[in-house]
């Protein structure tokens, strides 16, 4: 037999077309599935930073801006590679200022010496002239439009000054100069390794008599490197050393570390084709505790 959609309608509505009424059924229960869905994954959602979930916090995770920045030294080779080291004591030959905050919005006002900037890096500077030890304080003043949603009470303006330190010795204010002591990598056996700053009488140094550096049994190879290479060695090992950082360079690439606790890590290899330091073309590392 065959079926018909042909129906009786007692109101003045156009009839259905086949199969409409089960469309129009379908399509609600859809939609119903999908608001309760929907309902049922607002309830589920505990994300503050998610404006679909029922705790939305709209300055959730959200700062102030701050004017603190960051104090920073290199030099002129380390720079033209964008490596820059960031602390609070320096020799101070290469500084430089730098707010986090880089956008447009933001005005900056620097007070370095006597000098002012407004960008949100300061050129970099040389202190070396200045007297030694000495503390220096920079001043910086950020500017911008506060976001009084989050913080009601913010006037668009922050301002701090932040002080570092020249050193008056490399010796016995730089923590990559001194005693180390530890063993290279899959050794159990320890030795010491002494980076020392000496004067032109090959005496320790201060700032202004700094010579040159004298490395003592590196990679325990039981004799003295110096920078000039002149002493008992053609050989050279050399580098740019900082507070808790330093470069390698020359005979040698790598770094050494040495972090608040006085633990420090080592880590080179020969550079180019010269194997006379270490013998090979490996990456060392030499770890342990700096201990004077």
């Amino acid at each position: 037999m065959k079926s018909s959609c042909k129906q009786n309608h007692t109101s003045e509505r156009p009839p259905l077309l086949c199969g409409e009424g089960l469309g129009v059924r379908l399509f609600t229960a859809f939609a119903l599935v999908a608001l309760l869905s929907a309902s049922s994954c607002k309830r589920d959602c505990d994300d503050r930073s998610n404006p679909d979930c029922e705790n939305y916090d709209p300055c959730y995770g959200k700062t102030q801006p701050s004017a603190k920045f960051i104090m920073e030294e290199s030099n002129p080779q380390l720079a033209n590679n964008g490596i820059w080291y960031a602390d609070s004591v320096f020799k101070g030959y290469m500084l430089r200022f730098r707010s986090e905050f880089t956008d447009k919005q933001y005005t900056h006002t620097w007070y370095v010496g006597a000098e002012t900037f407004t960008s949100a890096t300061t050129p970099d500077r040389n202190f070396g002239q200045e007297a030694r030890p000495q503390y220096i304080t920079i001043s910086h003043v950020l500017e911008y439009t506060p976001d009084l949603q989050c913080f009601s009470d913010d006037n668009g303006k922050d301002s701090v000054a932040q002080t570092f330190r020249l050193i008056a010795s490399y010796n016995e204010e730089l923590q990559t100069y001194g005693t180390f002591r530890g063993a290279l990598d899959g050794a159990t056996d320890t030795f010491e390794v002494k980076i020392i700053s000496v004067d032109k009488n090959n005496q320790p140094a201060g700032f202004n008599t700094h010579e040159q550096d004298w490395y003592i049994n590196f990679h325990n190879r039981g004799d003295t490197l110096t920078s000039n290479g002149d002493f008992h060695s053609p050989l050279r090992l050399n580098g740019y050393y900082y507070n808790r950082q330093g470069f390698f360079i020359d005979q040698l690439e790598g770094t050494i570390v040495v972090d608040a606790k006085g633990r420090f890590e080592m880590h080179y290899r020969n550079e180019g084709a010269k194997l006379e330091l270490l013998g090979d073309r490996l990456w060392h590392t030499f770890k342990g505790r700096k201990i004077d």
